[in-house]
C-alpha cells in the first residue's frame, strides 16, 4: 500500500514536472511582439540613421560659434658667409574667427534641421509599426500551419482506416478493385497534403525567426484581440491625425519652408570678427622674441553671383511644392489605406459564420455518404468526395480564422495603432529624444576619446 502511494506521487510529480517545463517553453503572441521590438536590426538600423540626423542640428549652430586654431612651427636656418650665422626661429599662434551676424541663416538651418529629425523619428514609428505588424503576422501563420497540418495528419490517418476497411470489403465482394484503388489515391492525396504542409510550416517558422530573432516554441493561442475604433470614421479620424506617415509629411513640409526662408538669406551681409595672438622667437637666441596681437571686423555682402541664389531659391520653393502636394497625397492614401483594411476584416468577420456552416454541412454529409456506402446506395467515390468536402471546409474555417485575426492587426497598422502603447506591450520603449538632447548644444560633453570607443563597440570594431 505504501509502495502503491509513492508511485502515484513520484507519477503526480513528474506529470507537474513536464506540466511546468511545456508551460516554462510556451510562448505568447505579446511575447513574440516583444522579442521582434527588441530583436529587430531593422530598428536598430533606423536608430542609428535617426542618431546620425541628430548631428544636423550642432552641425548648424557651429556656424555662429567661434572658430579656433592653433599653429605652430620651427624652422633651422644656417648661413655661410664670413661670419657664419645660425637661426632657429620659433613662431606660436592662435587664430579665432567668428561669424556674429548671417541674416538668420543658422538659426534657421538649426530649426530645419529639427524639422527633418522630427520627420525621421516618425519614419521610425513607422518601421516599429511594420515590425510589430510582421511579427504578428509571422505568429498568426506559424499557429494557421500548425492547425492545417494537424488537420493533414487527421485525413491521412483516417484515409489508412478507410483503406483497410475498403480492403476487407474487397474480400468479403462488397466493393471492386477500382473502389478499392481509388481510396488508394485519397490516402496518396492525403499524405502528400501532410507534405505539403510541413513544407508551410517549417517556412512559417523561419519567417518567424527572422520577423522575432528566434525559432518559435510552443505557441499559445491567439489573446483576446486589441481594441478596434467603433466606425470607419472614428477609424479615418485617428489615422489622420497621429498616423506617423502623415506626421512625417508634415514635418518635412516644415523643414522645406524653412529652406525657402534659408535661402532667401543669401544676399544678407555677413559680419565676421577676428583675432590672433602669438609671439615668434629665435631659439638660437633667447633675446629676441617679438609678441602680436591683432583683431579685425570683416563684413562681407554678394553682390553679383551670377543667378545662384535666385536659382536656389527658386529650387527651395519648388521643393517645398512637392512636399505640400506629398502631405495631400498621404493623407488620402492613409485614409484609404484604413478604408480597404476595414472593408478586408469586414469580410474575414463575415466569412467564420460562413464557414462554421459548411463546416456543419460537410460533417452531416460526411456522415450520411458514410452510412449509405456502407449500405450500397452510394459509391465509394462518393463518400470519398464527401471526405474532402469536409476536409477543405474545415481548412477554410481555419483560415477564415485566422484572416480575421491579421485583418485586425493591419487595421492597427493602417490606423496607425500598432504600437506599444495601444498593443499593452510591458517593455520600455525606445527614447529618441535621449541622444539628441545629448547632443543638440554641442560641443559634446564627453570626451573625444569616450565617444570613439562608443562607437567602435556599436559597430564591433577593436
Amino acid at each position: 500500500m505504501i509502495k502503491t502511494a509513492k508511485s502515484v506521487l513520484i507519477a503526480s510529480i513528474t506529470v507537474a514536472t513536464l506540466f511546468w517545463l511545456g508551460a516554462a517553453q510556451a510562448e505568447s503572441l505579446p511575447d513574440a511582439l516583444v522579442a521582434a521590438y527588441k530583436n529587430s536590426q531593422l530598428l536598430e538600423s533606423s536608430r542609428a540613421l535617426l542618431r546620425a540626423e541628430d548631428e544636423k542640428v550642432p552641425l548648424a549652430l557651429t556656424a555662429m560659434r567661434p572658430q579656433i586654431t592653433g599653429t605652430a612651427s620651427l624652422a633651422g636656418n644656417y648661413r655661410s658667409s664670413a661670419q657664419n650665422t645660425t637661426t632657429l626661429p620659433a613662431t606660436l599662434q592662435i587664430l579665432m574667427e567668428m561669424t556674429v551676424y548671417d541674416g538668420g541663416d543658422s538659426e534657421i538651418a538649426a530649426e530645419s534641421a529639427r524639422q527633418g529629425i522630427l520627420a525621421l523619428r516618425q519614419s521610425l514609428i513607422e518601421t516599429e509599426q511594420t515590425v510589430l505588424l510582421d511579427a504578428a503576422r509571422a505568429y498568426h501563420e506559424v499557429l494557421r500551419q500548425e492547425r492545417l497540418l494537424e488537420l493533414a495528419e487527421n485525413g491521412s490517418r483516417l484515409m489508412n482506416t478507410q483503406l483497410e476497411a475498403a480492403n476487407s470489403r474487397f474480400e468479403l465482394g462488397e466493393i471492386t478493385r477500382t473502389d478499392v484503388s481509388l481510396v488508394e489515391a485519397s490516402l496518396a492525396a492525403a499524405n502528400s497534403q501532410v507534405f505539403l504542409r510541413r513544407g508551410e510550416l517549417d517556412i512559417a517558422k523561419k519567417n518567424y525567426e527572422l520577423a522575432t530573432g528566434a525559432m518559435p516554441g510552443n505557441l499559445l493561442p491567439t489573446p483576446p484581440l486589441p481594441d478596434l475604433p467603433d466606425s470607419l470614421q472614428h477609424a479615418q479620424d485617428i489615422a489622420v491625425q497621429q498616423h506617423p506617415a502623415i506626421q512625417r509629411a508634415k514635418h518635412t513640409l516644415s523643414a522645406a519652408r524653412l529652406n525657402v526662408k534659408r535661402f532667401e538669406t543669401l544676399d544678407s551681409p555677413r559680419v565676421i570678427l577676428g583675432g590672433s595672438v602669438g609671439t615668434n622667437s629665435d631659439l638660437s637666441n633667447s633675446g629676441q622674441r617679438t609678441d602680436s596681437l591683432s583683431l579685425s571686423v570683416t563684413a562681407r555682402m554678394p553682390l553679383y553671383q551670377g543667378g545662384r541664389a535666385s536659382s536656389q531659391l527658386r529650387q527651395a520653393g519648388e521643393i517645398a511644392e512637392k512636399a505640400a502636394i506629398d502631405l495631400s497625397r498621404e493623407a488620402k492614401i492613409i485614409v484609404q489605406s484604413v478604408a480597404i483594411a476595414w472593408a478586408r476584416l469586414e469580410i474575414a468577420k463575415s466569412l467564420i459564420p460562413a464557414n462554421m456552416q459548411q463546416v456543419d454541412s460537410a460533417e452531416l454529409a460526411y456522415e450520411g455518404m458514410q452510412q449509405e456506402a456502407e449500405l450500397g446506395t452510394r459509391t465509394v467515390i462518393d463518400a470519398l468526395d464527401a471526405q474532402q468536402n469536409l476536409r477543405q471546409a474545415r481548412t477554410d474555417l481555419v483560415s477564415a480564422e485566422k484572416d480575421r485575426d491579421m485583418a485586425v492587426y493591419a487595421l492597427l497598422e493602417a490606423t496607425g495603432l500598432m504600437t506599444l502603447k495601444h498593443l499593452g506591450l510591458d517593455i520600455p520603449e525606445y527614447d529618441p529624444d535621449a541622444n539628441f538632447q545629448t547632443v543638440k548644444d554641442g560641443p559634446n560633453v564627453r570626451r573625444r576619446q569616450e565617444l570613439i570607443d562608443k562607437i567602435m563597440e556599436r559597430t564591433g570594431g577593436n
